[in-house]
Formats: structure tokens, sequence, C-alpha cells
């Protein structure tokens, strides 16, 4: 299994976990007692598959609203003595050219 975060109390975010390492997901609501006393709410177990080795290769597209595009490539070696290394990239583009009218209001307007 592949640990993520070896310390209480850290909450490592979701975009650093390559969706190819996830086995399966589990969502448990309400207090979740096993995971200590920050899981108030409730936990999203992430349960990730056995050590990775050599090359992979992750990438991913998306398009929204505004004219939005997002991609991310992530390339990442892992050797058999546990060396490894990763190279990532990403873009992101939104129009930003809509008009918006707003009446400013400074000091000196009385």
């Amino acid at each position: 299994m592949y640990c993520i975060a070896k310390c209480a109390g850290i909450c490592p975010e979701q975009h650093y976990i390559p969706v190819n390492y996830a086995e399966r997901i589990e969502v448990c609501k309400g207090g979740a007692v096993g995971f200590g006393t920050d899981a108030l709410g409730g936990v999203i177990n992430i349960i990730t598959g056995k050590h990775r080795k050599g090359w992979s290769l992750d990438a991913s597209y998306t398009y929204g609203s505004f004219n939005t595009h997002k991609s991310y490539v992530d390339f990442s070696y892992i050797s058999e003595g546990g060396f490894s290394f990763e190279i990532n990239a990403f873009q992101n583009y939104s129009d930003n050219n809509y008009w918006v009218r707003a009446v400013l209001w400074t000091e000196k307007r009385k």
C-alpha cells in the first residue's frame, strides 16, 4: 500500500494522487472512529495499490465555462531500489475579456 501521509493531522491534497494509483475509494459519513478526532464530518479514504515500479505517465485535459482549458501531464520513474523522480507540467487558460458594469465608490464622493 502506498502511504501518502505518515503523521496524524496531515491532509494531503487529492490532486497529488495520480488517478491510476487508486485501487478503490471509500466514503465514510459522520464520525469515523478509526481515523482520529479530526474526522467529525466523515472521511474519504483513497486505497492505493502496491508500490508502482518502472515508468508511468498520467495525463488529463478538461474544458469548462468561460472557454477554460486545463491540461496536466505527469511523468515518473520508480526503480527496484526505491529511487524515484517525477516531472509534471500544467496549463490553465481562460477567457477573461467579459465586460462588467460596476459602480466604484471612493471617499471623495459625497
